[in-house]
C-alpha cells in the first residue's frame, strides 16, 4: 500500500478528483442562464473573500488552502479499531495537482471548486447549444 505523501501519488489523486468532477458535473443541471450566473458570480465573491482576505483576520493563512489541502491533520493515531482518527498521513485532498518542473520543485495546485463552478455554466452553455442545433 503506497503512502499518500510520496511523490508518485499526485497521478491518483488526481484520477480520483477527475472521476468526482465529471460525475458532480454530469449530475448537476441547472435550468436556468440566470440560475448559472448568479451561482457563477456568487462563488467568484466568495472565492475572492476566502483566498485573499481571509488572511487579514486569522492567523495570515488562507482557508480555502488549508481546506483544499485537507489540513495538517491529527499527530496521534489510534490503536482501537472501533475509532475512526484522521492522522497527519492520511490526508485527502480536494484539488488537483501539478507537478513543477522548475527549480522551485513541488507542485501547483488547483481545487476542485476552481474547476467545478466554471464546469457548471459550461454544461448549461453546451446543453442549450444541443437543443438549439
Amino acid at each position: 500500500m503506497r503512502n499518500n505523501t510520496e511523490a508518485s501519488v499526485w497521478i491518483l489523486q488526481n484520477l480520483f478528483s477527475f472521476t468526482l468532477a465529471m460525475m458532480f458535473l454530469a449530475t448537476l443541471k441547472i435550468q436556468r442562464f440566470q440560475t448559472a450566473f448568479w451561482v457563477l458570480f456568487a462563488f467568484c465573491l466568495y472565492d475572492i473573500f476566502m483566498v485573499f482576505i481571509t488572511p487579514y483576520f486569522g492567523n495570515g493563512e488562507s482557508v480555502m488552502l488549508e481546506v483544499a489541502t485537507a489540513g495538517a491533520g491529527f499527530e496521534e493515531a489510534s490503536s482501537d479499531l472501533t475509532e475512526c482518527n484522521r492522522v497527519e498521513t492520511e490526508r485527502m485532498p480536494m484539488l488537483f495537482l501539478a507537478p513543477r518542473f522548475d527549480y522551485r520543485g513541488g507542485f501547483g495546485l488547483l481545487g476542485l471548486g476552481d474547476v467545478l463552478l466554471p464546469g457548471i455554466f459550461v454544461t448549461y452553455v453546451l446543453r442549450v447549444d444541443y437543443l438549439r442545433a
